[in-house]
Order: C-alpha cells, then sequence, then structure tokens
C-alpha cells in the first residue's frame, strides 16, 4: 500500500474526489472516535461524531485551509466541534429522574419583565460559581449532560458530581431568593 500524505487527500477532496475522504476516514477515524469518547460514553453517539465530522470535512472541501496546521488538527477540531454540538443537542436520558433535573423552585418566564430579570439573576449566579462547579452545573443543566457523562469528562466519581450539583443547586437557590428573583 502506498502511503498518503495529508496534500494528497486535500487535492482529493477538493477535486471532488471521493477517495480522498476515503483516505481521511482510514487515516484520522480512530482519532476523531478519540476524541468523541472523551466526553460521550455511548458508542452509538461516538460513532454519530464520527459520521457528522468527515460529512462536515467533505462538505467543506473546498474551504480547507491547514496552513501551518495538519490535516489532522483540523479534523481533530472538527471533531471536537460535532461532539460538542452532540453533546448540546442530546436529548435527556430516560433514566434520569424529574428530581435530579429540578432546582427545586419554579421560575416566571411568561412574563417579559420577569423574564429578562431572572435570567439575569441566574447568569450573574452561575457565572459567580467556582470552577470546575460552574461548568459541571452548565453542563448538566444547560446542555443536558447525563452525570455519568460529566463525571467521565472531569475523572470524578458521578457521586461527586452529584454533590456538586446539589450543592449548586442550594447555592443558586439561595442567591436568586436574595437577588429578588421573581417566582
Amino acid at each position: 500500500m502506498i502511503a498518503i500524505n495529508d496534500e494528497t487527500i486535500i487535492r482529493c477532496l477538493q477535486a471532488d474526489d471521493k477517495s480522498g475522504l476515503e483516505k481521511a476516514i482510514e487515516c484520522y477515524r480512530e482519532g476523531v472516535f478519540a476524541i468523541a469518547h472523551k466526553m460521550l460514553s455511548s458508542p452509538e453517539d461516538c460513532e454519530e461524531v464520527v459520521s457528522d465530522t468527515f460529512f462536515k470535512l467533505w462538505r467543506s472541501r473546498k474551504q480547507i485551509d491547514i496552513s501551518g496546521n495538519s490535516l489532522k488538527a483540523y479534523i481533530s477540531a472538527i471533531a471536537r466541534n460535532s461532539t460538542i454540538d452532540k453533546l448540546r443537542s442530546r436529548k435527556r436520558a430516560a433514566y434520569i429522574s424529574e428530581y435530579e433535573d429540578d432546582i427545586g423552585f419554579e421560575v416566571d418566564f411568561t412574563d417579559m419583565i420577569a423574564a429578562e430579570t431572572n435570567k439575569k439573576i441566574i447568569a450573574k449566579c452561575v457565572s459567580s460559581m467556582k470552577q470546575p462547579d460552574r461548568n459541571i452545573f452548565i453542563a448538566r443543566y444547560y446542555y443536558s449532560c447525563a452525570v455519568k457523562d460529566i463525571a467521565d469528562m472531569y475523572g470524578l466519581n458521578p457521586k461527586k458530581v452529584e454533590n456538586i450539583l446539589l450543592r449548586g443547586k442550594k447555592r443558586l437557590k439561595a442567591k436568586l431568593l436574595k437577588g429578588g428573583i421573581i417566582l
């Protein structure tokens, strides 16, 4: 088998030659899967990220510019962004209890003025949290990541993540009530 370099793959891709895509997949598929697997626990989700990554590579083949970098770095960036997109769009897992999702009180977002006030207070409260608690809180309640996935992302025990979330919810509730949140 003849070795193929990044420039050859890019030339094939830009010439609409699907052999370039096949070679890119052959050379970089495992790396893309590894990137996805760092943030996603489901092999099916990882495979979907792999497909999305190479679809995006093919779709942007005419604009590929790796000046100063390698094709591997370019594809890795697409994979990382595809993984983040997957985290954002993934539906909540069925086994997550309602209690775990609930911050413990209702917030009025129907009244426009109340909604704006509440959003500002929530944003300020969450941004004041220390790291990694803030990122864990955002991953759980904004991106709807499962506790197990968050634990894997941060190298923590799932119970530790649950404790961080519980403490964060208590602190957030106290700050919201103190900040005059409109319930």
